[in-house]
């Protein structure tokens, strides 16, 4: 019995290496197959190539578009499950981290990355992300895209952006309800370079009062950090009418600079009592 095991054992391990290696012989060559059962966007042919779902396309098209909008893939997930916008098995429940993925995935742009998981063990079948560990093979133009590559790139230009404004500046959401706190993440100290966090205040008089301050300012209840000054909510408000105005009244000067140029996202650092 122990013989016929070492023996099933190794005709296991040779198939699974001829296997192994017809796959990575037709990588080299920019042939794959690859299931699209939940992957949105595109279906396959006889031939195994993608090709472009003509109805799930404008939802991919979309997700691009809120992206570049400013909005947070959670916030997307919440429009998306609001409007009920099916997902790829026809179902209307979303998670971020999928939003996430399809904004990365290169397919959409029409190239396709190869090997990016591979067969660690050949018994259990158990597969890992490949870091690096063998080799990747890119073809570029594998098939139609659905996302133009200078939008894709910036893109990815926009999430490598966002993902340095966090840890720069010490807050875990780049964007929280826009509707309800459009100023979230984007008021910045001038001192400790922290954001400035939205608290509720309340006057001798009854009063009640929106204000923002420095999150470091009391991050340790009873010890005053950082030394910058709070700014009334309504200051915010009117130096963003400030702005906003100015940016109306030069778009034309504005447009011709920036038109070949991703999107800029913009914020306020607060310097004692002025905001910039």
């Amino acid at each position: 019995f122990a013989i016929l095991s070492s023996l099933a054992q190794d005709e296991s391990r040779s198939i699974s290496e001829n296997c192994t290696w017809g796959i990575r012989r037709r990588f080299e060559t920019g042939k794959h197959k690859m299931s699209t059962k939940r992957f949105l966007g595109y279906d396959t042919d006889e031939t195994g190539k993608l090709v472009i779902n003509r109805t799930q396309e404008p939802i991919v098209v979309r997700l691009y578009q809120e992206f570049m909008d400013g909005k947070i893939t959670d916030y997307i997930k919440r429009i998306f499950e609001r409007e009920g916008v099916k997902n790829w098995d026809g179902g209307a429940k979303w998670q971020s981290i999928t939003l996430m993925s399809m904004l990365e995935n290169e397919k959409y742009k029409g190239d396709a990355l190869l090997q990016r998981s591979y067969t660690v063990d050949f018994l259990t079948k158990k597969r890992t992300q490949n870091k690096g560990e063998i080799q990747m093979f890119y073809v570029e133009d594998d098939h139609d895209a659905i996302i133009s590559k200078r939008i894709w790139e910036c893109v990815q230009l926009e999430i490598k952006r966002r993902k340095k404004y966090l840890e720069e500046h010490g807050t875990n959401s780049y964007s929280h309800r826009p509707e309800s706190n459009p100023f979230a993440s984007k008021i910045i100290c001038g001192d400790c370079n922290k954001v400035f966090a939205r608290k509720g205040w309340r006057s001798s008089t009854g009063v009640d009062r929106k204000v923002w301050q420095c999150s470091e300012r009391y991050k340790v209840k009873g010890v005053m950090g950082c030394a910058n000054r709070h700014v009334e909510e309504e200051t915010l408000i009117k130096a963003y009418l400030m702005a906003w105005n100015a940016l109306v009244e030069n778009r034309e000067d504005l447009w011709s600079s920036g038109r070949n140029s991703c999107r800029a996202r913009t914020s306020w650092k607060v310097i004692g009592r002025r905001s910039l």
